[in-house]
């Protein structure tokens, strides 16, 4: 009897140990995809950036461009005058 007990007892401990390696192994997928997941969205999120970056230089150029063309436009008007 204390053997079939001690290899039921065996049994149930190794069921148990064997769910709690999948239950182990599973968190660590969901969070290996996860991780993946929000590595992909920071690099979508730095090419953003980077391009927002490049625009808004674009346009602080543009403006700068525009702002001195303004102000020969100005003096042009005042030399005429």
């Amino acid at each position: 009897m204390y053997s079939y007990c001690m290899s039921v007892t065996l049994v149930v401990g190794f069921v148990y140990q064997e769910r709690e390696r999948a239950d182990i192994l599973e968190q660590y997928r969901s969070l290996s995809q996860t991780a993946e997941k929000y590595e992909t969205q920071s690099h979508q999120l730095e090419t953003e950036a980077s391009n927002l970056k490049l625009e808004l230089r674009t346009r602080d150029s543009e403006l700068r461009r525009l702002r001195e063309k303004v102000e020969s436009l100005e003096r042009q008007i005042e030399d005429v005058c």
